[in-house]
């Protein structure tokens, strides 16, 4: 996988559990995506790091990228319930379609 962006932001990160409806709020976080993609380009991955505060470190999340054979088009993807904005956001900067998670 070769790596093609990375975006660096802040934001308010929540906790969603699939048993139940309920959002857990985590707080502040600062958050790192790295976006990598496959030689071919069908699939790729996000590396979204985040760390809520210095004592407990540094967390890892890869979000699972699918595209149409040939195209920029993003077709599933998978680690997350739903794709947090600031992925939607790094793809489309890098000439992604991402209306299938929208």
């Amino acid at each position: 996988m070769k790596s093609i962006a990375t975006k660096n932001f802040n934001s308010q990160l929540n906790l969603e559990y699939s048993s139940s409806s309920t959002l857990v709020p985590l707080g502040k976080a600062k958050c790192s995506m790295e976006l990598f993609m496959s030689e071919n380009g069908n699939k790729g991955f996000i590396e979204w790091v985040y760390e809520l505060n210095e004592d407990d470190g540094e967390d890892v999340v890869d979000i699972g990228l699918w595209f149409e054979d040939g195209t920029k088009i993003l077709c599933d993807y998978d680690g997350v319930f739903e794709l947090p904005k600031q992925a939607i956001e790094l793809l489309e900067e890098n000439g992604f379609d991402c209306e299938y998670a929208k």
